[in-house]
């Protein structure tokens, strides 16, 4: 007899060959996942969840879990509802990187090979599990659900890869969440739904706005799907009845509640700090007017425009056409044979289950159309707005009627969404479920190759036997439509002219005859079941090949996202593990306010889209107009319009000062000083009874001509001690750095301390330069491995001279003595009493210890931070929001969420463990 653990180990190894079986597939598909990985890093998407992992392993390796974003200006709110840094899938990929780091002589450069294989790898592999476990509940057949599994990992999933969306692996949990609904629908006890509870949890820490707005709405769908079947065949008392629980269950699913409640506690309090904290303009954050005002507004619904890029007509066309298939215009690529095998489920099979998928895919369908707006002329003003070049009323294709009866369908769907969806509010555009809707396609593709087998088999009491003529008549009608020229219809604007529809001409030609030829074989050869096979693998690798542009797509060169020597015509997209690896956390002198030679863009969206992205001080941005993907603090909300403050950062570029003086705001302006043209000696300050005493009138500031001594760091390096590395550039030299070295300093191009370095290489002067070297005769310090100098020659030389580097430290710095991103710890020598001002903004969770003193801070210059200061030397410690229990809630949440990752596994595949039989 077959034992639980025996069974548990069968279906474990069952997975795992699924799961390499795909992903050598994939490598085979997309060879840059492994050879380049960093041409996958270049779009927005695959941007977010590598910024997630490089930020954990920055946090983990300085201090653990960090608030405070330095570079952004901000705290980490934002960043933790969008991208969702605290990702099961992210952390594990950081602790993963931090213990392999030792072992990098770039470790910038292999954060990005690290992040794809065990990032890509993590999320593919709960993929491949929730496929497995959804599978069970449709079908026993091994061959079936090894073979839908590698459809799933690259058919049906390929944009996942290149170039696709990822978030973080929030949407690979879908096939699990569907599996659990099915399950507590199926037997409907809380145990069940507890299931269901658990991995919307951990969809919510991957990325909680994405897993509640996008996400949740196709659970939604599925779910109501689920209920309507479940009333419709069992009514609702039955359903009442079964949710009556034992007294033990009772005390069981009190504490997966009360773990699930600790995993999401500390989202609400990054939830109020979002709210209070933050100005995001359109959002309705920060007094700002947007979605979050219409919680339980349902007439809001209906006043925006939907941006639904794809709507149901073109929806045949873009699922086949995969020559120019970008998410976000046009539906992704689904196969000929994923929708052959669809509609075989539809027709041939008995499973009731497969209207449930059935109905989701209508509904996500019919959500990406426009709703009903009283006229025709508003119809179109609508979708227009969605920008989109081909309408399917353009086209001429469909009468008034038709479109009228789809569109009172599609305000149906809204309505529904609108009244029963309680997370509707956070979905700004509908088209993102339309990349989820392959992921539904994935049971029915796995039906109807169950279908397709019983039909060879001659199984009758599992299909509807007699209905393999519609499937064959199908395919002759498709046959027949393709070689009359039927897919010119579908390319328009679509793809390439001549070359696209030529493409997709031959690409339906060759499914249509092959699926033709596989159902139509078991009239002829019944017992013959290996050609059935051999044709089924015929249709898989048509799809398969047609996968193969995915790659090309967006294969950019590695040359155009390298970071070059010093360019003021640099608008390539940066990435910042081309710049700096996560192990430094570097204190910069200046701020980017506008003028520096380097300002990155991102995948041609806004700019500096994530500071944190570029790690360097991005207050520049703040010159530019609001946007949704630029979060502000709340203390910067009137920054963009004060002509003042742009003026007074552009004179007065440093992260931190010191002012001889500090006057009361309300008698003096900043306009005035800026005026007398002495922004960087005197500062206004609000005043308040615990800083009147130090603030000085107009008429008692005396100014004395400023006589700043810069301290410089100089060493001499022995060049006999490099160490040697060819590169496609030139010939790399790499030196220890001298342990008095300051470890917090490093060459960056992003701002003014840029300056700040010269190394000399006898009578040569090299260029510095931050990050993976690209041009001769520059060098780097700390950003490529800490504690190291590498410069770039054009050659092997011999015989180098003596190398001096110099380094100027940020003024007034001594030392640094604490460096997290919430506390910066330094000593300071003052040369006079004054203000010390912080170019942080205002929060009244900073704090600031002056010799071990705490000590006020004070609103300086409209927007920042300050407190005044005696003469001398002092230890000063700067703190974010240190009395919190947020920190270690966090760390509770990880190590909560990491066993609910591993334990909901464990517990679904002892539900359903495969046969060996």
């Amino acid at each position: 007899m077959m034992t639980q653990k025996n069974s548990l180990k069968d279906t474990l190894v069952f997975i795992l060959w699924a799961y390499l079986a795909s992903w050598l597939m994939q490598a085979v598909l997309f060879p840059d996942i492994i050879f380049h990985a960093r041409r996958l890093c270049i779009i927005h998407e695959t941007q977010i969840p590598l910024e997630s992992t490089y930020a954990l392993v920055s946090q983990f390796f300085h201090g653990g879990i960090q608030l405070w974003d330095r570079y952004d200006e901000v705290n980490n709110a934002y960043f933790v509802f969008t991208n969702g840094i605290y990702g099961v899938a992210n952390i594990l990929t950081a602790l993963i990187f931090i213990v392999l780091s030792p072992f990098f002589a770039h470790p910038g450069e292999a954060l990005y090979h690290v992040h794809m294989l065990f990032f890509y790898g993590i999320t593919g592999l709960v993929r491949t599990i929730g496929g497995y476990l959804l599978l069970r509940k449709l079908t026993s057949d091994k061959a079936v659900i090894f073979v839908s599994l590698l459809c799933l990992n690259t058919i049906l999933t390929s944009y996942m890869m290149a170039p696709g969306i990822m978030s973080n692996g929030t949407y690979s949990f879908l096939p699990l969440l569907m599996y659990t609904l099915l399950c507590f629908f199926e037997d409907p006890r809380l145990r069940s739904f507890l299931m269901f509870v658990v991995v919307m949890c951990l969809c919510l820490v991957s990325s909680p706005y994405f897993a509640l707005g996008y996400q949740y709405e196709v659970v939604h769908f599925f779910g109501l799907s689920c209920l309507i079947g479940f009333l419709w065949q069992k009514g609702w008392k039955k359903l009442r009845g079964r949710l009556v629980l034992a007294k033990k269950e009772r005390v069981q699913n009190i504490w997966v509640m009360l773990i699930c409640g600790v995993v999401v506690l500390p989202y609400y309090f990054w939830q109020k700090a979002l709210m209070h904290d933050f100005y995001i303009h359109g959002s309705g954050i920060g007094g700002t007017h947007g979605r979050f005002n219409n919680i339980l507004n349902f007439k809001a619904y209906f006043d925006m425009f939907g941006k639904g890029f794809a709507n149901s007509f073109q929806f045949i066309g873009t699922a086949l056409d995969y020559h120019h298939n970008v998410w976000g215009t046009t539906w992704l690529f689904i196969g000929g044979t994923c929708l052959f095998l669809t509609a075989a489920a539809l027709l041939l099979s008995r499973d009731r289950r497969k209207y449930l998928f059935a109905a989701t895919i209508a509904c996500i369908m019919l959500i990406n159309n426009a709703w009903f707006q009283g006229n025709f002329a508003n119809l179109q003003l609508s979708i227009q707005y969605a920008d989109l070049n081909t309408y399917f009323w353009a086209r001429g294709m469909h009468n008034d009627f038709f479109t009228y009866a789809l569109l009172m369908l599609s305000t149906l769907v809204h309505a529904i969404n609108a009244a029963t969806n309680p997370f509707c509010f956070l979905v700004r555009s509908f088209h993102m479920t339309s990349i989820l809707i392959s992921l539904v396609f994935f049971p029915l593709v796995a039906m109807g190759l169950e279908a397709c087998l019983c039909l060879w088999q001659r199984r009758e009491d599992l299909i509807y036997f007699n209905r393999r003529w519609l499937l064959i008549g199908l395919a002759v009608l498709v046959l027949i439509w393709d070689l009359c020229g039927g897919p010119k219809g579908l390319c328009i604007g679509l793809s390439p002219p001549g070359e696209g529809v030529e493409g997709l001409k031959a690409y339906i030609l060759n499914i249509s005859s092959i699926f033709l030829v596989f159902v139509t074989l078991p009239e002829f050869f019944r017992k013959r079941q290996w050609m059935g096979w051999l044709m089924l693998a015929c249709l898989f690798v048509v799809d398969l090949v047609g996968l193969v542009p995915y790659s090309k797509l967006y294969n950019h060169d590695p040359e155009q996202i390298t970071p070059i020597r010093l360019n003021t015509a640099y608008t390539r997209q940066a990435l910042l593990p081309d710049f700096q690896n996560p192990l430094l956390l570097p204190v910069r002198e200046y701020i980017d306010a506008q003028g520096t030679a380097i300002f990155p863009v991102i995948d041609g969206g806004p700019l500096c889209m994530y500071g944190a992205f570029y790690q360097y001080t991005p207050i520049g941005r703040y010159f530019h107009p609001w946007s949704i993907y630029e979060a502000r603090h709340i203390s910067y909300r009137d920054l963009y319009p004060d002509l003042d403050i742009q003026r007074y950062l552009m004179s007065n570029p440093r992260a931190m000062f010191l002012a001889d003086y500090g006057v009361d705001a309300r008698q003096v302006g900043l306009s005035s000083i800026l005026a007398s043209n002495v922004p960087n000696r005197v500062v206004t300050v609000e005043a308040q009874w615990y800083n009147k005493e130090f603030l000085t009138t107009a008429g008692r500031i005396e100014l004395l001509p400023p006589h700043e001594q810069p301290k410089i760091y100089s060493t001499l390096l022995d060049a006999s001690q490099a160490r040697l590395r060819p590169t496609a550039y030139g010939w790399e030299y790499s030196y220890d750095l001298p342990k008095d070295f300051p470890s917090f300093l490093s060459t960056t191009i992003f701002t003014y301390d840029h300056s700040n370095w010269r190394l000399d290489v006898g009578a040569r002067t090299l260029e510095a330069a931050q990050g993976r070297l690209s041009a001769p005769w520059t060098f780097d310090v700390q950003n490529l491995h800490p504690r190291t100098l590498t410069m770039l020659l054009p050659r092997h030389l011999e015989g180098l001279p003596p190398i001096k580097l110099q380094a100027k430290l940020p003024q007034g710095m001594l030392g640094v003595w604490k460096n997290t991103y919430d506390d910066l710890g330094f000593s300071y020598l003052a040369e006079k009493s004054g203000w010390l001002v912080f170019h942080e903004p205002y929060d009244p969770k900073w704090d600031i210890s002056i010799d071990g003193k705490k000590v006020p801070v004070s609103l300086v210059n409209r927007y920042f931070i300050g407190t005044p200061i005696t003469a001398g030397r002092h230890e000063i410690l700067l703190r974010y929001w240190p009395h919190t229990l947020l920190r270690p809630l966090m760390l509770l949440s990880i190590v909560l969420s990491c066993l609910l990752f591993f334990g909901i596994f464990i517990y679904a595949l002892k539900r359903e463990p495969i046969s060996v039989g």
